[in-house]
């Protein structure tokens, strides 16, 4: 057989070749991957954030234009012309994400008046402004009918003879009225919760004010307003929204049945007329015009009127003095401040580890579940007699309390004479009266906070236990986990009896008694856990009080009491 010897030579040739037409001709087309997402995109290569107007051209039902008016916080601001009113920037990110987001699932063999596109059901035109300042382009999408599987829109680009078939997405937010892309919202977002008046009137020649005094509210008579309905009107205010639009262009010449304003200022205005919005209107909707904040002009809008009537009871119900002592909810408190004369104590709320005293100085944990019953007691309880008051000074002797955290609320308490005791709270044009018990309850004792838990004794770690009671003195040793000696003709499940409680011992309240502290009965116990060795004695008195090494007296329950003192008895009088 004859060998070529040219022929590696040639096949050199066209393989270098083959190189150089794809270095020089292929590398400068798109992959395949992205020659059919360009393929596959309706609006190939277009930026969202060029997008500068939206038309929707609905023929006889009603255009939409959506104008570009610069970037708002964290969004572009949108406006609905030709009113140039805001539009809701949840309603024009649905219509860019569609648009944005449009693909072709395939193209359509039917003609274009099967598809619904002569004439079409509505135009979609998107202008786009370019970054280099050139003349705006224009992209004009004409869109049909659905397709037989329900799932799909038939459209065609302007000037294309394609007819498309994408999802139908982008048809169900063309077809919405024009008006379902204007902001519903009456108030700005952030007016609410920055405001610090709310001035209203319930017809004419009628007008009271609720103002807002470092974080608290206060009724038009100087007294705190009452938390839960001033909390809800707030956020009602916050949320409310236009129930509808009205066909009408001005306000009644007549004068509003009801107005608001927002801020001591008027930055924001609410006025609305008991005059029905549109001429089909069930459930009723009543005109209004609103100012959504400063530098905005008025818009006319509907209101349902349940949610006219809400607002305005709402209103009238925050403007009632708070009954409750505490202007503030417990939940926001992360410090408390007890005082009394030269006597004082400082509770803190520790994120991780609940409530801890932080002045005084002491050597104990505060009981967290001891603090937050007792500021829930306190918010429970219901001031009475709350009149305006010529004095406002704390009167002698009073307690203080001072609530921290992000409202600060200060009540001063006298105390009590016949069985009240009179209440002034800082900021309030009035004073009140309370229950006497409230006087006692701001005692600034530490130890009324401090944890109840005293002891904590594993029962298998004590080695040995010295009994001492009215019958007599026991000594017992441990020998082995079941086994003690000393116990005489007693059986040993009574010495677990006497072990269970110390296992979690725990006081009901600590006493700043002046009576001396007499022992009745007394249990000294030797425990051991590795080489360390602990001794603890623990004392009752007559009354049930007890006493423990490094612990101030303090009262158990009496079944408790009994469940130490019964063991105890018996072991010691055992022969």
């Amino acid at each position: 057989m004859r060998v070529h010897h040219r022929t590696p030579l040639v096949l050199a040739v066209i393989a270098v070749a083959l190189a150089g037409y794809i270095g020089l001709c292929e590398r400068q087309r798109p992959s395949t991957d992205q020659a059919r997402a360009q393929r596959l995109q309706v609006f190939p290569g277009l930026a969202r954030a060029s997008v500068s107007q939206i038309e929707i051209d609905r023929g006889a039902r009603g255009k939409s234009t959506l104008v570009r008016a610069g970037e708002g916080t964290g969004a572009p601001r949108w406006l609905v012309a030709p009113d140039e009113r805001p539009a809701a920037p949840g309603a024009v990110a649905d219509l860019l994400d569609a648009i944005d987001a449009l693909e072709i699932d395939r193209q359509a063999t039917i003609d274009a008046p099967a598809a619904g596109l002569e004439p079409a059901a509505a135009l979609l035109a998107i202008t786009l402004t370019s970054a280099a300042g050139g003349r705006p382009a224009r992209q004009v999408l004409q869109i049909g009918g659905i397709d037989a599987t329900g799932r799909g829109a038939f459209v065609r680009r302007a000037g294309e003879g394609q007819i498309l078939v994408v999802g139908r997405r982008l048809r169900d937010l063309v077809e919405q009225d024009p008006i379902a892309f204007r902001e519903r919202r009456v108030f700005a977002p952030g007016l609410v919760e920055g405001t610090d008046a709310l001035a209203y009137g319930d017809g004419p020649g009628s007008g009271r004010t609720l103002r807002k005094r470092e974080g608290l509210w206060l009724t038009d008579a100087g007294f705190f307003a009452a938390r839960a309905p001033t909390g809800e009107l707030l956020r009602l205010l916050t949320g409310l929204e236009a129930s509808a639009f009205p066909e009408r262009r001005k306000p009644p010449e007549q004068p509003p049945r009801w107005t608001l304003a927002l801020g001591a200022d008027d930055r924001a205005r609410l006025s609305v007329w008991q005059s029905a919005c549109n001429r089909r209107s069930d459930p009723p909707q009543w005109l209004a015009t609103a100012s959504a904040g400063a530098g905005t002009s008025s818009q006319i809008i509907c209101l349902a009127g349940d949610t006219v009537d809400r607002l305005w009871r709402l209103l009238a119900a925050a403007d009632r003095a708070e009954p409750a002592l505490l202007p503030v909810d417990p939940g926001e408190v992360d410090g408390v401040v007890l005082a009394d004369g030269d006597r004082r104590i400082h509770l803190r709320r520790d994120a991780s580890a609940g409530w801890r005293i932080s002045e005084p100085a002491v050597d104990y944990a505060a009981d967290a579940g001891r603090v937050d019953e007792w500021l829930a007691s306190l918010a429970a309880l219901r001031l009475s007699d709350q009149t305006p008051s010529p004095s406002r000074s704390a009167p002698p002797g009073a307690r203080r309390l001072i609530l921290e955290g992000a409202r600060r609320a200060e009540i001063a308490v006298a105390p009590p004479r016949a069985g009240r005791a009179r209440v002034e709270r800082t900021g309030e044009l009035g004073a009140a009266t309370a229950a006497a018990a409230l006087f006692a309850d701001l005692d600034p004792d530490p130890l009324r906070f401090r944890s109840r838990q005293v002891l904590e004794l594993p029962r298998f770690d004590v080695t040995a236990i010295d009994i001492r009671a009215p019958a007599g003195q026991r000594r017992l040793k441990r020998e082995s986990a079941d086994q003690w000696t000393g116990l005489g003709s007693v059986d040993s499940a009574v010495v677990d009896k006497l072990l269970a409680p110390l296992a979690s011992l725990t006081a009901e309240r600590f006493v700043a008694d002046p009576r001396p502290f007499v022992a009745r009965d007394t249990l000294a116990i030797t425990s051991q856990r590795g080489t360390e060795v602990a001794r603890v004695q623990l004392e009752l008195d007559a009354q049930c009080r007890a006493r423990l090494t490094g612990t101030p007296a303090f009262v158990l329950k009496p079944e408790t009491c009994e469940a130490l003192r019964a063991p105890m008895s018996q072991l010691t009088r055992a022969p």
